[in-house]
């Protein structure tokens, strides 16, 4: 992939136009907060925008040495989405304690365990999946996030982080064991019952 263009003039010369970052990446970077949050479209759109507020504060910071734009606009969705999901937990801590306090407070409003479980346990696997993903190094997160959430092959993959395809199997069987790694002990399951 091309690198976008850089802006001459006061900020040096290899500094990426912010204008230009946002308009060839937004859209691929809101695609995978919302993959990786499952939150509403506002809230998706407040991740991204902060994305590019950060980046615009840090865009002379990025080394090409270190990665791609693309990878460092990833590794910023990465600090973001791990933040998201620790509001997440602060507020379900908070519902948690409020029903523990109340509760019968719920009754009459709609009885929230007629669900079926394998609904529940569908919500709560995606939930899981998410903040395990969330937790992981951004090239990992990259890799996992593009090869098995958007279907990219792992080809194209090679292709764009300009490694060989044997590289390529490598650098994802090590993120696959480091997500089941950790999908293990936050979910205090062996991996094989959460691949079934």
């Amino acid at each position: 992939m091309d690198e976008p263009a850089v802006t001459p003039g006061s900020d040096g010369p290899d500094v990426p136009d912010i204008g230009q970052l946002f308009d060839r990446f937004a859209p691929l970077l809101w695609q995978s907060v919302r993959r990786l949050t499952g939150a509403g479209e506002a809230d998706v759109d407040d991740i991204v925008q902060e994305v590019f507020l950060q980046a615009a504060r840090t865009v002379r910071s990025h080394d090409p040495a270190r990665g791609s734009i693309q990878q460092w606009l990833h590794g910023i969705v990465h600090h973001l989405v791990a933040r998201h999901w620790r509001q997440r937990r602060r507020e379900v801590a908070r519902a948690r304690e409020w029903l523990e306090r109340h509760p019968t407070a719920l009754l009459g409003q709609g009885d929230l365990l007629d669900r079926p479980d394998s609904l529940l346990w569908s919500m709560q696997l995606v939930a899981l999946v998410r903040a395990t993903l969330a937790e992981l190094p951004a090239q990992e997160q990259y890799l996992l996030v593009h090869r098995y959430l958007e279907s990219v092959p792992p080809a194209a993959l090679a292709k764009e982080l300009q490694c060989s395809p044997d590289a390529m199997r490598q650098r994802l069987g090590r993120a696959r064991r480091s997500f089941l790694e950790r999908i293990q002990k936050r979910a205090g399951l062996p991996a094989r019952e959460l691949r079934q």
